[in-house]
């Protein structure tokens, strides 16, 4: 029987889509995310499960950094600019109702050409450290049990500390107050299936012919 994407209830991340994925790198993969608040919103994912990225090898957290920088240089490149956000700790399948564990994977939300949230998130958290590279901000957050990441630029870096905890996709519905149209902060709720593969699609025209890092 034919399921929905917005209706399955396993790992998205542990089976994703193919029509979806638009490019495959060696330690990571990025995805057109359903619900495509601003086009060529994307997900970028390790293969593996992770409970969080202070819990993957030093050199496979390096590479996936790394990775996610390639794949929102070539969207900037595309797009003009793309916001970066990612939670801390978070489950990614819906399965409250089932006997089963929780599927992690450390993934990172991309929203090309994107208003900047920084200041409206900056103001529900306690803390606020800045950063000028990707890595010293991915390095101090793997020393938080939860945070909310977010970069507006190549040159500004952002881990904010919560004081307990943090909503459920919590950037979508930053970006979709932003641009108006909170209708889509939930992704099940508003799924736009065709348009999101219309995003790969696009997406995948960048990455061509390079098979990343």
């Amino acid at each position: 029987m034919f399921i929905c994407e917005e209706d399955r209830t396993d790992c998205f991340l542990c089976a994703p889509n193919e029509q979806l994925v638009f490019h495959k790198g060696d330690c990571g993969f990025a995805m057109a995310g359903l619900g495509p608040i601003v086009h060529g919103y994307s997900v970028v994912s390790t293969y593996g499960h992770y409970r969080s990225l202070s819990d993957m090898p030093k050199s496979n957290l390096d590479s996936f950094v790394q990775y996610v920088g390639y794949i929102r240089n070539g969207l900037s490149e595309m797009y003009g600019s793309c916001l970066l956000t990612k939670h801390g700790r978070q489950p990614l399948c819906s399965i409250d109702d089932m006997n089963l564990a929780h599927c992690y994977h450390p993934h990172f939300l991309l929203f090309p050409n994107a208003p900047a949230i920084a200041k409206g998130a900056s103001e529900c958290f306690k803390t606020v450290e800045k950063f000028t590279d990707f890595m010293s901000a991915m390095n101090f957050a793997t020393t938080l049990e939860g945070y909310f990441f977010v970069s507006q630029s190549e040159k500004e870096y952002m881990v904010m500390s919560p004081t307990g905890a943090m909503p459920r996709q919590f950037a979508r519905v930053l970006v979709s107050m932003v641009v108006n149209k909170s209708e889509m902060a939930g992704w099940r709720d508003c799924p736009q299936y065709e348009s999101a593969v219309m995003n790969a699609k696009s997406n995948k025209v960048v990455f061509e012919g390079g098979r990343g890092n």
